[in-house]
């Protein structure tokens, strides 16, 4: 998990970095995937999960790899980050100001064969801003390669 920790937050600074010069600050409060269930029960095609129609994560995915994956996210314990990197500071956020900028993310979730990972992450900037993006990545030549993404703004 370290390995695809690394690479995501690399990945995800210098996105980040190339809209704003802000400090880039991490809840460690993680963020939780709701309702783990519904997505054995109503998502028979996990495609629906994602809003892209040029990939198919249900070729990559296998029955055992869905129910997998959900039985991680049911036994997930409560947590906070311990992790370290040089372009995020990660911060107890208590009570967040309508004007604080900050990012949460999820406990990465893989398939069977850990080649594959789903996170997801917020952005909160204020009582009626923010996004919301679940990633897929695939591992390929030991790199971690985005592959799709689904999100919203608010």
């Amino acid at each position: 998990m370290n390995e695809f920790l690394d690479s995501y937050l690399n990945d995800f600074s210098k996105t980040l970095n190339n809209y704003s010069n802000q400090e880039l600050t991490i809840d460690i409060c993680p963020m939780r995937f709701n309702n783990p269930d519904s997505l054995l029960k109503y998502f028979y095609d996990w495609n629906s999960l994602l809003d892209c129609s040029d990939f198919d994560l249900d070729s990559l995915l296998k029955e055992h790899d869905k129910t997998d994956i959900v039985n991680q996210i049911k036994s997930q314990k409560e947590f906070t980050w311990r992790i370290t990197h040089s372009a995020f500071s990660f911060a107890k956020i208590r009570e967040p100001k309508w004007t604080d900028l900050y990012y949460r993310l999820s406990m990465p979730i893989f398939s069977k064969s850990r080649e594959v990972a789903i996170i997801k992450q917020t952005r909160e900037c204020g009582d009626d801003c923010g996004e919301l993006m679940i990633n897929v990545y695939l591992k390929k030549e030991n790199k971690w390669i985005l592959i799709a993404g689904w999100g919203y703004v608010i």
